[in-house]
């Protein structure tokens, strides 16, 4: 198999050909930000078959068949029953949620095309089946001059937004389907935690009064009310320096109550963003999925909390060796050095 750097230097005529562009786009981000699903074996046959098909001057159409002998090395008695709930993950999850990070990626690497999937219906009757190929896109220059520009600084990394998030099922009705949270639904979750913290502690001081108006010994229920109000207090105080972490360095990683179930090494940010008719530029939150790829062994590298090691700070960690490959991570130019 091709490495990455093999991938991303081959020589392609990028105007005459933009699927064998978006086919090489595709393979290159897989071998860094792909997973070990059929989901992603059908993105791998697409790619690889692709390129294949358009060396030998075929039409890149690939039937069920075909696919599920490449991914499963068999085929069973329906194979568009088995390659039907795939298609439909790669379709509504899967390349909907990574797009961002496939157009970012193409731009990054130098790519003038990223890939899309589209499938084909049959007209009907026997022997006619189902068609799904590889598509190009053209990657928008101009929205990505700014960020291109920002890579070549001299940078060990950068970082691309690997993935669209799924938030918890109450943070879906305070961001929007950006992730993003701007005006009153902002001001809801910043200033909630400080309402919350002021009303438990006029509950300790509520329960500090009793406590101190009670003249008879002390009972197991008064201990179990002062271990009780010590709790509170830590509690409080964990929200604080959280919150406190946001407003001043403008860049945390989620909390878990942000998130559903399974989604890791999400970041919050305190974001600015020019609205037309508006002077300033105003604050939005935003939940995020940054990656990169590790220049020591071509892993992916994800963010991640910078304790013990290197506490306040969000640092992007390499998932083969999270300890040693470490990396920082600047928000604005969405670059980062070698830590260690």
């Amino acid at each position: 198999m091709q490495g990455m750097s093999e991938l991303i230097n081959i020589d392609i005529n990028i105007e005459d050909e933009p699927l064998r562009v978006a086919a090489y786009c595709l393979k290159a981000y897989l071998e860094v930000h792909g997973k070990q699903t059929n989901a992603f074996s059908v993105l791998h046959f697409l790619a690889d078959q692709t390129i294949e098909k358009l060396d030998q001057a075929k039409v890149c159409k690939f039937k069920n068949l075909a696919i599920q002998d490449a991914v499963m090395g068999r085929i069973t008695d329906d194979p568009s029953a088995w390659l039907s709930p795939i298609w439909n993950i790669l379709t509504t999850k899967v390349m909907p949620s990574r797009e961002k990070g496939l157009e970012a990626f193409a731009a990054q690497y130098g790519f003038k095309y990223y890939p899309g999937i589209s499938k084909e219906e049959s007209a009907g009757g026997s022997g006619n089946q189902a068609l799904y190929l590889l598509t190009a896109k053209k990657v928008n220059g101009s929205e990505f001059n700014d960020f291109n520009s920002k890579s070549n600084l001299n940078a060990d990394i950068s970082y691309i937004p690997a993935i669209q998030i799924s938030p918890s099922w109450w943070a879906k009705w305070l961001f929007n389907q950006n992730n993003s949270a701007i005006g009153w639904r902002k001001g809801i979750y910043i200033f909630f935690p400080i309402i919350w913290i002021l009303i438990m502690l006029i509950g300790c001081l509520f329960l500090w009064y009793i406590l101190s108006r009670n003249k008879s010994p002390v009972t197991s229920q008064d201990v179990m009310l002062i271990i009780f109000a010590f709790g509170t207090l830590y509690y409080c105080r964990q929200v604080l320096l959280k919150w406190l972490h946001l407003i001043e360095d403008r860049i945390i990683m989620a909390p878990d109550n942000l998130l559903s179930f399974g989604e890791f090494n999400v970041s919050l940010e305190l974001n600015r963003v020019q609205i037309e008719g508006k002077k300033k530029r105003v604050k939005f939150l935003r939940l995020i999925k940054y990656a990169s790829q590790c220049p020591v062994c071509e892993a992916e590298v994800l963010l991640d909390k910078g304790e013990p090691d290197f506490p306040r700070r969000v640092v992007g960690r390499c998932q083969e060796s999270p300890r040693e490959h470490v990396y920082s991570f600047d928000r604005v130019t969405k670059t980062g050095m070698r830590l260690r």
